[in-house]
Parts: C-alpha cells; sequence; structure tokens
C-alpha cells in the first residue's frame, strides 16, 4: 500500500470525485515503497499537477485528473480538448500537455539543489540523473 502525503480531511474535501477515486487506488495498488502526494506545488511556477508519485520502479510520475465523460467531448488535438456542458463549448489544455509541463518544470528546478548536481567530468553542474 502506498503512502499518500498531504492528504488530509480539509484537502479531501477539495478532491474532485475522480480525484478521490485516484486516490483510493493508488494508495490500494501501489507497492509500499511509493510516496504519492496531492496537490503539492511543483518548479519555479508553483504549477499543481494533481498526484506525483515517487515510484522507485518508474520513477517520477505527475497524474492529471479530470472527471470528463466520453459523453461530453467534442474534440481533442495534441493542444486542446473541447468539452460540451450544458450546452456550450469549453477549451481546455490537454492533459498530456499539463503533465509534460509538470515535469519539464520540476526536471528544470531540481539542479538548483546542489546535492542533485553532477560535481565533476562532463555534466557537470547538471542534474545528476545516476
Amino acid at each position: 500500500m502506498a503512502k499518500l502525503i498531504n492528504v488530509s480531511a480539509s484537502t479531501e474535501e477539495r478532491m474532485t470525485p475522480g480525484e478521490r477515486r485516484v486516490a483510493s487506488r493508488l494508495e490500494s495498488f501501489l507497492n509500499d515503497d511509493c510516496l504519492v502526494w496531492y496537490d503539492i506545488p511543483v518548479g519555479r511556477k508553483n504549477r499543481h499537477p494533481d498526484f506525483v508519485i515517487i515510484d522507485p520502479e518508474n520513477g517520477l510520475v505527475f497524474l492529471e485528473v479530470k472527471d470528463w465523460t466520453v459523453s461530453t467531448l467534442r474534440q481533442v488535438n495534441q493542444e486542446q480538448v473541447t468539452l460540451e456542458t450544458d450546452g456550450l463549448l469549453k477549451s481546455e489544455i490537454n492533459p498530456l500537455v499539463q503533465v509534460r509541463r509538470y515535469a519539464c518544470d520540476t526536471v528544470n528546478a531540481l539542479p538548483a539543489n546542489p546535492c542533485l548536481r553532477q560535481n565533476d567530468g562532463q555534466y557537470k553542474g547538471r542534474l545528476n540523473l545516476a
């Protein structure tokens, strides 16, 4: 069972029904050595992914949960999703674009910590991924 961090009663009240379902499943089905955060700021722009997971087997994973139904989807492309609700069309950023931004922001912010930088060699000063 994964450990959910930053989830309290007040936090659960802010969660959408879909986020609550995903949180429950992450906690139940991920391995014991996985850590899961809900709605924490990442990167210099303080973006807030729905979930950030640290998994020793898969690394850092960002999840964006949408409470959309297939019947509301009108158009999906690489950048945007168009939804129809109550007869109105609304464009949203594609969730894949969102999680890519979270990942890029995080990777760009990590080298600011000296403990995470390569100390010597060809990649001196860059993020140490080893």
